[in-house]
């Protein structure tokens, strides 16, 4: 489940944010919290049998909420607590007899809340077979139909509810990370994104654009030309970076480019490349409309805020430079490193001219 220390400040974020992350988390607490109690009455009752089996549950559920606090991700924790929960129905079930699957029926509600539908479809099937054929369980068939009945309903209306949760969940999660005017991701979208690049510890690059002139732009043409133009300027940076790079809105006329999976040098040519090919394809009234931008790379144990300040002031720099410029800010020390550094001293201006309109 890894080594990596739990960051409290990041889990409370997620917490607030992620709908999934809190249901995984506070069922993972409040089932522990009744395991640990059943274990230790079944061992001051003398079961040691059951008690340990219930401690081991209770050790599994512990287990899965400690990988989810970790790593934040809930599609794994949330098949694992399922198959720890299935395992503890079954259990159950098999040292108390009928008692035991009252248990069952908690646990086929849960298995849709935290697992993907299919994933709690199929163990939900598996575990009702499973219980559903042990004909000692049951005073008669009336009673083993009856359970079959009842258990098929539950899932039934479990699946169609937690399928229609999704679709809402889906689409309020793409109005949460998505710019509406540009359909881009936004300062939200855009958080999450450093989060996810922070844990995968892979290169990354941070670019971040300005249209130059912007505001007498909308000024002189009127916020509806405005916007039409940070559409089409979004649409046009999207066409000319990669699958895996992605797009932000970072507010008004800036915007932002992660550049993914990329070396310093290779992820400077793709930020020149990309320069070169956007600033100026743009026209408003015959005159082509540039941008500047500044370009910092992410290094290693640096805070995201950190590493977007760097970007916002190499970016600034070219502004002050004449705009229509592309700023490379090289430091790459971490956030604690760089505070007692001047970071003007690592920044490059790299001035780069638009393509000619033919092209």
């Amino acid at each position: 489940m890894g080594k990596q220390a739990i960051h409290w400040a990041s889990v409370r974020r997620q917490f607030r944010e992620d709908f999934r992350f809190a249901t995984v988390v506070r069922f993972s607490i409040v089932s522990l919290v009744v395991l640990v109690g059943i274990t230790g009455y079944r061992l001051a009752a003398g079961y040691l049998r059951e008690g340990l089996i219930d401690g081991l549950m209770a050790l599994g559920v512990a287990l899965v909420l400690v990988h989810t606090l970790r790593t934040g991700e809930t599609r794994r924790s949330g098949r694992l607590f399922a198959c720890v929960a299935g395992t503890a129905a079954f259990a159950s079930s098999a040292m108390f007899g009928v008692t035991g699957l009252f248990w069952g029926y908690v646990v086929l509600w849960i298995n849709f809340m935290l697992a993907t539908p299919r994933f709690a479809l199929t163990l939900n099937l598996l575990l009702v077979a499973a219980l559903g054929l042990q004909t000692e369980l049951f005073a008669g068939p009336v009673y083993q139909v009856t359970y079959f009945i009842t258990t098929g309903m539950i899932i039934a209306f479990a699946w169609m509810f937690t399928h229609q949760m999704a679709k809402y969940q889906a689409e309020l999660e793409h109005l949460a990370l998505n710019d509406p005017l540009t359909r881009s991701g936004n300062r939200r979208a855009l958080r999450q994104a450093m989060n996810e690049t922070a844990a995968r510890n892979r290169p990354v690059s941070l670019l971040l654009l300005d249209i130059d002139h912007f505001k007498q732009l909308n000024d002189r043409h009127g916020h509806d030309l405005g916007d039409r133009l940070l559409l089409r300027f979004a649409d046009l940076l999207r066409r000319h970076v990669r699958a895996v790079d992605d797009v932000f809105r970072f507010g008004g006329e800036e915007f932002i480019v992660l550049l993914h999976d990329l070396p310093p040098d290779a992820a400077e040519h793709a930020a020149e490349r990309l320069h070169v090919a956007t600033s100026g394809a743009l026209e408003v009234d015959g005159a082509p409309v540039h941008y500047s931008a500044g370009l910092a790379h992410r290094g290693r144990s640096e805070h995201w805020n950190h590493w977007l300040r760097r970007a916002d002031d190499a970016m600034y720099r070219a502004k002050q430079a004449g705009r229509n410029r592309l700023v490379i800010d090289r430091d790459e020390t971490s956030a604690r490193d760089a505070e007692d550094r001047d970071l003007q001293s690592s920044a490059e201006i790299v001035e780069l001219q638009p393509l000619p309109e033919s092209t």
